[in-house]
Order: structure tokens, then sequence, then C-alpha cells
């Protein structure tokens, strides 16, 4: 994605809700309920379950670990398919990869 609209996606949690904003998707933001699933080690699963937009009420698995104390990175599985093994995204897995770093201002 070109670098003028990574700028203009931001995530906002507040507890288990989730509010990501990414302008070149969607004209509306999309909402979701997010569950920590249990585990151990840095990588954690996690299940995204979207209250409105594409696949609303589905349930989309995940990995996702924080690098750092401004880096989150998370892999979804397309609603109805595995959680994904690894953070590699591989092409053809159908799985989303995301990178996002805290604004401090």
């Amino acid at each position: 994605m070109p670098a003028d609209q990574v700028a203009k996606n931001k995530i906002v949690w507040k507890g288990a809700d989730v509010v990501p904003e990414s302008p070149h998707q969607n004209t509306e933001s999309i909402k979701a309920k997010v569950a920590i699933v249990a585990g151990n080690g840095a990588t954690k699963a996690m299940n995204w379950t979207r209250a409105n937009g594409p696949d609303a009420d589905k349930t989309m698995f995940a990995i996702h670990e924080f690098r750092g104390a401004d880096e989150y990175v998370v892999v979804f599985a397309p609603a109805g398919k595995e959680r994904p093994g690894d953070f590699n995204a591989a092409a053809g897995s159908g799985h989303f990869h995301h990178v996002w770093k805290r604004v401090k201002g």
C-alpha cells in the first residue's frame, strides 16, 4: 500500500471493542469484538468478529504479537478458514497481514 494511504489508517481499541479505519478500503468504520485466546509465548491467538461490513457476525481467526512497545502485528485468516500458523501470509493463503505502529503525540 502506498505510504500516503498507510498514513490515513488507524485502529482504536476500547477493551474488547475495536474500530479500524481504512479509508482506502471502506467508507464506513468497521466495528468488531475481539477475544484474546489464552496461550503461551509472545504470539497469541485472537478471534475477531465484525459487527458490520463484509463478513459481519462471522469470526476470523488470527494470531498477533506486540513487537516492542509501539508495534502490533496481526495475521488474519478469512472468515470460515483455519487460524494462521505463522506470520508469513504467503501468496495464495488468503491471509491478511497487518503491521500497526503507535503514533505518539
